[in-house]
C-alpha cells in the first residue's frame, strides 16, 4: 500500500511537474526580453512612427510647389518654412516612437529614406528654382543618397531574401553612423540658413563643410558596405 500510496503520489508529484514546466517556460519565454510578447502599445508606437516617415515623403510636391510659387507670393515661402519645420517635428517624433517601438525593421528603413528623399527634394528644389545652394552641392548631395541606395539595392537583390527578412539586418549602408549624422545636420543647417534667410557672410564656408562632411560619410559608408558585403558572400 505504501508503494502504491508513493508511487501514485510520485507519479502525481511528477505529472504535475510536468504539466506545469510548459508554462512555466513559456511565460519565461514571454517575460525574456527576446520572446516577450510585443503588446497594443508598442504596434502602434511602431504604426505611428512608420506613418510619420510617409508624411514627410508626401509632403514633398507641396513644399516644391510652395518654393516653385514663393518667386510670386510671399504666403508660400510661409507655407514652405511650415512644411520644413513639419518634417523636422516628425522626424523627432519618429525617432522617439521608434526607439519606444524597439525592434522595427520597416520604420529603420523607412525613417532614413524618408530624411534623404526630403533633403534631396529641398535641395534639389532651391537649386533650380532659387539658385542657392549651388548646383555643383546639390550633386553631391544627392549623388551621394544615390549611389547608397543602389548598392543596397544590389545588396538584397544578391542576397535573394525576403524584404523583411533582409530589413532586419540593417545594413551598414543605412545603419546610422557618426559621421552620416554630422553630415546630415550640416545639410540641414545650410537649408534653415537659405529657407529662412539667415545672414550669409558665413554661406560660402558653410557650401564646403556641408560638402566635405557628404564626402567622407559616403565614403565611410562605402567602405563599411563592401566589408559587409563580402562578410556575407555578396560580391
Amino acid at each position: 500500500m505504501f508503494d502504491g500510496r508513493g508511487k501514485s503520489r510520485g507519479a502525481g508529484q511528477a505529472s504535475g511537474r510536468g504539466d506545469d514546466l510548459p508554462d512555466r517556460t513559456q511565460t519565461r519565454q514571454r517575460d525574456a526580453p527576446g520572446g516577450r510578447e510585443e503588446s497594443p502599445q508598442l504596434r502602434w508606437a511602431a504604426v505611428a512612427a512608420n506613418l510619420l516617415a510617409v508624411s514627410r515623403v508626401l509632403l514633398i510636391p507641396p513644399f516644391i510647389l510652395c518654393i516653385f510659387y514663393s518667386q510670386r507670393d510671399g504666403s508660400h515661402l510661409d507655407l514652405a518654412r511650415a512644411l520644413f519645420l513639419y518634417g523636422v517635428v516628425s522626424d523627432v517624433l519618429d525617432g522617439r516612437l521608434g526607439k519606444l517601438a524597439g525592434n522595427n525593421p520597416i520604420g529603420q528603413f523607412l525613417d532614413p529614406l524618408a530624411d534623404k528623399l526630403c533633403i534631396a527634394a529641398v535641395y534639389l528644389s532651391l537649386s533650380l528654382i532659387w539658385h542657392n545652394p549651388p548646383l555643383w552641392l546639390t550633386c553631391v548631395v544627392v549623388g551621394r543618397f544615390l549611389i547608397l541606395r543602389l548598392l543596397w539595392l544590389f545588396g538584397f537583390l544578391r542576397a535573394k531574401e525576403k524584404l523583411h527578412s533582409f530589413l532586419q539586418k540593417e545594413s551598414a549602408l543605412t545603419k546610422p553612423n557618426l559621421w552620416g549624422k554630422v553630415s546630415s545636420w550640416s545639410q540641414a543647417i545650410l537649408i534653415v540658413s537659405i529657407l529662412f534667410s539667415l545672414p550669409g557672410g558665413w554661406i560660402g564656408f558653410l557650401y564646403w563643410a556641408v560638402a566635405a562632411l557628404t564626402v567622407a560619410a559616403g565614403i565611410i559608408y562605402l567602405v563599411r558596405g563592401v566589408q559587409e558585403a563580402k562578410r556575407l558572400g555578396l560580391v
